[in-house]
């Protein structure tokens, strides 16, 4: 009697010769085949990250209403901007550049209040002073920031408690029902100390990647006229996140991504290290406003910033340089007059 496999072959396959094989054992299937079946050879170690385009990673963290701001996000398109109050306009953004990812920071003038409460009380207690607004804007805004830099090298208690406030943070914005995505470790430049106080971090960088958010610390980079910490301090200011948390998080297996919600020059003091946080590219130590050492400047770490994701699967989204607006207070870091120069420099 014709079996159903060969009535199979047949109807669907005539002329093909059906052989049916009886075998116990692979060793008498490799026999009754007339030969000895080899195993297929093991995969191969994985090949390198796909390479990822150069994106326009270099872009504006904003404090003012109105402004030529909304310009350069229509001519560049960057892959995220920075708002600071009045997060509706991202409703603007999304309309001259859909593709922009809004990440929106809630100012509060003290932040101790939520920091030093229990941390998930804390969490909820922040998200109250702006949960309204946040269900309003829903359709544009992409991810929301925790509290503003409050990690400091050496100062283990403080950290530890950033970490549990940031893990709260991350579970509040899903307990809210809110869809936009955390933005933790919002680290001012040049914290934590590298290797073990970087290791503290390791838990809140988990509950980022798990909640789908991203990484803020402040890419920074110390300058004074003829020079900048970049070529030769890049692991210790603007691409500490990079260099010295990434290999610490991917020892752990995790693979964040990262938003730099403030960036650019900043004074440094010979022989001192660390850069002076109120004295941006205007000040007369800095930079003395000479805008075309601060384009050169930006163009040198936005090309940093593309490097890294060529062999990190693209994982830094963006940068904001700090700032548009911001009054008096940041007059040194005021950019509004050179976003014409800027956009058409990077687009």
């Amino acid at each position: 009697m014709t079996d159903k496999l060969q009535a199979f072959f047949e109807q669907y396959y005539p002329g093909v010769e059906y052989t049916p094989i009886v075998a116990a054992t692979p060793a008498a299937l490799r026999a009754a085949l007339g030969g000895t079946l080899e195993p297929p050879e093991p995969p191969g170690p994985p090949g390198p990250p796909e390479p990822q385009p150069a994106r326009q990673l270099v872009s504006l963290h904003i404090q003012e209403s109105a402004g030529p701001w909304l310009e350069f996000i229509t001519l560049v398109q960057p892959t995220v901007v920075k708002l600071v109050f009045g997060m509706e306009r991202a409703e603007q953004i999304k309309q001259v550049s859909p593709g922009t990812k809004v990440v929106y920071r809630p100012w509060v003038a003290h932040q101790g209040e939520f920091w030093e409460a229990e941390p998930h009380k804390g969490a909820h207690a922040f998200l109250a002073t702006f949960k309204d607004s946040l269900l309003r804007c829903a359709a544009w805004i992409d991810y929301v920031e925790t509290l503003n830099e409050l990690i400091a090298t050496d100062d283990i208690p403080g950290i530890q408690r950033t970490v549990a406030f940031d893990i709260a943070f991350c579970e509040a914005l899903a307990e809210i029902g809110y869809p936009a995505r955390p933005i933790i470790l919002t680290a001012g430049v040049g914290n934590p100390q590298h290797g073990d106080q970087t290791r503290l971090l390791i838990p809140a960088a988990r509950a980022a990647v798990e909640a789908g958010g991203a990484l803020g610390y402040h890419a920074y980079w110390g300058a004074r006229p003829g020079y900048c910490t970049m070529p030769t301090a890049w692991q210790h200011y603007a691409g500490r996140a990079l260099e010295s948390w990434d290999p610490v998080f991917r020892e752990a297996g995790l693979y964040p991504d990262y938003i730099f919600g403030e960036c650019g020059a900043i004074y440094e003091e010979s022989g001192v290290g660390m850069p002076s946080a109120g004295a941006g590219w205007k000040y007369k130590a800095t930079l003395a406003g000479d805008w075309q050492a601060y384009l050169a400047q930006i163009l040198d770490f936005r090309r940093r910033l593309n490097e890294w994701n060529a062999t990190h699967g693209g994982r830094c989204l963006g940068a904001t340089l700090f700032t548009v607006g911001g009054g008096d207070e940041w007059k040194y870091f005021e950019l509004s007059g050179q976003l014409a120069a800027l956009a058409e420099a990077v687009k």
